[in-house]
């Protein structure tokens, strides 16, 4: 107790924190507390006072501290005095301080000249987890303790608060991160947010790939199979070479073959598509925690940093490109194999003579020596059998089962305020004279539309206006991040552990020392007196014995531990069943878990991962389109993440919980009817071109059954000597195969049509890439000849179209060297010399009848 709280207790005059507390928060249910004193944090660090509660930018954090504390205690369902989390271990201050110091964060990156990000949550984040790597570098922490935040897009300050003090999180962690933020000014973590450095380190087959491209003189491409981490590779080396690599990974930097260069440096990224090209920028910001640049445009791809720049080029914008006649310090090629054959590509190569790394999962023999004439030799080769056996790329069946959330009272609480908010602003929100904006009404269709209003220029200003409307915010916010902190019944998980553990070994991913002994206690109740021979706990991960002995000594059974130690940090070899407790939100590390627990080692092991999704089932709690739509967007994802592995989930729910296929089938249409309505002007399909396509045919689904989509999901067939993965494989029936038949997977690739031909082709057909597969066709069932130059034939400038991928494997596996592009331009070619050519000049271009008839001529000479 200072002086002020004495001389308080003796005048019986309220503290500021206190005053605030009765005239601003006592109203609202304590899990909105959190986003509330986060948007009056903003008002007093601008200057503005609240009420008469003389709350200052001096004593706010301390003030408000306590309040902070039980609003995340009530979001997260902890008792802050009972639990093990750094919550509970921590002074109210100590919380109110972080809280506040993140609020200045956000503040001082909307306002700072020198930053220009997309994603404010993905900034403060960047800042806090380099500040932290650094700690590493100084020694105050030992690599293999360093643990790093990860949030979702658009996380709100309460949501980065709840992440540090109410998850498992070491001491050292909270401790060094309370350190950091006390000693470090905002410019101060802001400088640190564009340096590249790997905050992540590298698996052991990444390793040995970046340590044979050093070796040899940082030129060479890699096989690697699709999920093994190509893209992360290439990251790492823009790392080694302009920053610096992660603690655990820095014993292989050479300091020989890192740009000592002074001047700006310029990297080069190469993709065939742009969706890729996005992807790596978004890569950028999940492994090097640089966040997305908001100036970053579709069609420029070149992204400007303090240390230089980085150019997201397709290979025909590289080929037009003026910086081959410049230094360019490090190309990274992805997915080479797609234009590796395109016509001129190949010269091109011979002009990037600098630091080079090739990165595939599909090249041919063609594509290999076309690199290796090129002196950019085969370095490293990691098959799908080879990430299977390293626990990268898990071959398991993967079940997600939907079960209710535990605990939906404080959702219910907030979720009514926001119903309230809905309905309230059901017109629109007035926008005052007094704020400038271009429209004097804000449509506000679903919470999404509510959350960009609150965060926006606009929306801060209602808030310092309109009492009314920052309570909805703040409402909106904490749903959100209560949403965030619920967890799926526990009895679901008891119940899959009760079916498995008479017959397999079962490893069970939990996040608290509390869930553990809820889980243990239940099944102590169950199973009687075989309970200690069947079940290990898991509660010390100082000492791994009993994880050893589980793993070397025991048939079946199952070990519970903490999902951060257990799933993330301990091999079990042995185990053919995990099952997985999620949370309110996805992290991709749920794939990383289910890879460095059902390790395959021989080959003979068949897995099974359970994961267990919640989702709100109380009337009072549930959102049904809201809900139904992130329901759709998790699933998706789910999908999409099983797709790249070979091990699509198949969905189910948890009958004994409550839950049955009619309460998912109408949460499935209320979601994918809210997206129907809201697309495309209150809705953003998600960015990852996978998850996308799976969400808009799920939907097409559902408008077509009557019951559960997800759940008519099918586990798929298998070959698990295939590496075209996710494809679900069909028995043939007939004759059997020859044996010298050359059979070639491909993904469908791009060929680039010379100028003038692509307007040919596109005044004959209202498709032009259909015509140029028929085109292909019908080339190859009469013709099939193999021109000899691999060279556009009078071309200005070309147009890149998409193949079909049985097209291209045909290609692939019978043309010879560097004729892909020029096959297809003869097929196309003597397509077009069936067509009447006078109907083909009315086009743009400046050619005769006779130019066209005499280019055609040449192109089919050979057929």
């Amino acid at each position: 107790m200072n002086i002020d709280d004495i001389a308080d207790s003796h005048t019986n005059q309220a503290s500021p924190g206190e005053r605030f507390r009765d005239n601003w928060l006592d109203d609202l249910p304590q899990g909105q507390w959190p986003s509330y004193i986060d948007e009056s944090a903003q008002l007093v660090a601008d200057g503005i006072f609240i009420g008469d509660t003389d709350l200052t930018s001096g004593d706010f954090a301390f003030e408000t501290g306590q309040y902070y504390r039980r609003g995340l205690s009530a979001s997260a369902d902890i008792d802050h005095r009972e639990t093990s989390l750094p919550l509970g271990n921590y002074r109210a201050s100590q919380i109110g301080k972080v809280a506040w110091t993140f609020n200045k964060l956000r503040e001082e990156l909307r306002t700072a000249k020198h930053t220009d990000f997309e994603n404010s949550s993905r900034a403060i984040e960047a800042a806090i987890n380099k500040a932290l790597v650094e700690r590493v570098e100084r020694g105050d922490v030992a690599p293999e303790d360093l643990e790093t935040i990860r949030l979702p897009d658009s996380a709100t300050v309460s949501t980065l608060v709840s992440e540090v003090f109410c998850r498992p999180r070491s001491t050292e962690y909270v401790d060094i991160l309370l350190d950091t933020v006390s000693e470090s000014a905002a410019d101060g973590l802001l400088n640190r947010i564009e340096e590249p450095r790997m905050v992540t380190p590298l698996w052991d087959h990444q390793r040995a790939a970046l340590d044979e491209w050093l070796a040899h003189d940082c030129r060479g491409y890699v096989d690697m199979a699709t999920a093994t981490g190509k893209t992360f590779l290439g990251l790492a080396a823009i790392a080694h070479h302009f920053g610096t690599l992660h603690p655990n990974d820095r014993d292989l930097t050479d300091t020989r073959v890192q740009s000592s260069d002074d001047g700006r440096a310029t990297v080069v990224i190469v993709a065939h598509r742009d969706l890729i090209l996005d992807q790596w920028k978004r890569e950028f910001d999940t492994h090097l925690n640089i966040p997305e640049q908001s100036t970053t445009n579709p069609g420029e791809h070149t992204a400007h940093f303090e240390w230089g720049d980085v150019h997201f080029w397709a290979p025909s914008r590289l080929k037009n490109a003026d910086i081959l006649d410049k230094a360019i310090d490090l190309v990274v090629l992805d997915e080479t194999h797609h234009y590796l054959g395109s016509s001129g590509f190949g010269s091109l190569l011979d002009a990037l003579n600098g630091d080079l790394l090739a990165l595939s999962g599909s090249l041919d023999e063609t594509n290999e020596r076309t690199l290796e004439r090129r002196d950019i030799p085969k370095l490293f080769e990691f098959t799908i059998q080879d990430g299977q056996r390293a626990g990268v790329i898990p071959q398991c069946d993967w079940d997600v089962v939907v079960t209710p959330y535990e605990n939906q009272a404080n959702l219910a609480d907030v979720t009514e305020r926001c119903r309230r908010g809905m309905e309230r602003y059901a017109n629109g929100v007035d926008v005052p004279d007094a704020i400038d904006g271009e429209t004097n009404t804000v449509r506000i269709e679903n919470l999404s539309d509510a959350r960009s209003l609150a965060q926006s220029t606009i929306g801060r200003e209602l808030k310092e206006q309109d009492e009314a409307f920052r309570e909805f915010a703040s409402a909106v916010m904490a749903r959100q991040l209560t949403r965030y902190n619920l967890s799926p019944d526990l009895s679901t998980v008891v119940h899959l552990v009760l079916d498995n553990v008479d017959q397999h070994k079962c490893v069970v991913l939990l996040e608290t020392d509390e869930e553990i002994k809820h889980v243990a206690s239940k099944l102590k109740g169950q199973l009687g007196d075989a309970y200690e021979s069947l079940v290990t706990v898991f509660d010390d991960d100082t000492d791994l014995s009993a994880v050893e002995a589980f793993d070397q000594d025991q048939e079946h059974g199952a070990i519970i531990g903490v999902a951060r130690t257990l799933g993330e940090g301990v091999d079990i070899e042995t185990a053919d069943v995990c099952i997985n407790r999620g949370r309110g939100r996805l992290s991709r590390s749920l794939v990383q878990r289910m890879g460095r627990i059902l390790r395959n080692p021989d080959g003979q092991k068949h897995a099974h991962f359970y994961h267990v999704a919640g989702i709100p089932t109380r009337d009072d709690a549930l959102m049904a389109d809201e809900d139904g739509v992130t329901f759709l967007e998790t699933a998706s994802q789910l999908l999409d993440w099983g797709e790249g592995f070979d091990a699509r989930p198949v969905f189910d729910v948890d009958a004994e919980a409550g839950l049955n296929e009619h309460d998912l089938a109408s949460l499935e249409r209320s979601g994918a009817d809210a997206i129907e309505d809201w697309y495309p002007d209150h809705y953003n399909y998600p960015s990852d071109d996978g998850v996308h396509d799976y969400l808009k045919t799920l939907i097409s689904e559902i408008q077509e059954q009557d019951g559960s989509t997800l759940l008519a999901i099918e586990r798929p067939t298998r070959d698990t000597g295939s590496e075209d993965v996710g494809v679900e494989e069909v028995d043939p029936i007939g004759e059997p195969l020859d044996e010298d038949v050359q059979f070639v997977a491909a993904d469908g690739g791009g060929i680039e049509l010379a100028d003038w031909l692509y307007a040919l082709v596109d005044a004959a057909s209202d498709d032009t890439e259909q015509f140029v597969e028929e085109a292909v066709r019908e080339y190859a069932q009469t013709t099939f000849a193999y021109p000899d130059e691999d060279a556009i034939p009078d071309a200005d400038g070309v147009e890149t179209i998409s193949l079909n991928p049985a097209l291209d494997a045909l290609l692939t596996a019978y043309v010879e060297d560097g004729s892909k592009t020029a096959t297809v331009h003869a097929a196309v070619g003597k397509l077009l010399s069936a067509e009447n050519v006078a109907s083909l000049t009315d086009t743009d271009q400046p050619l005769s009848d006779d130019e066209i008839e005499m280019k055609l001529t040449a192109l089919v000479e050979h057929a």
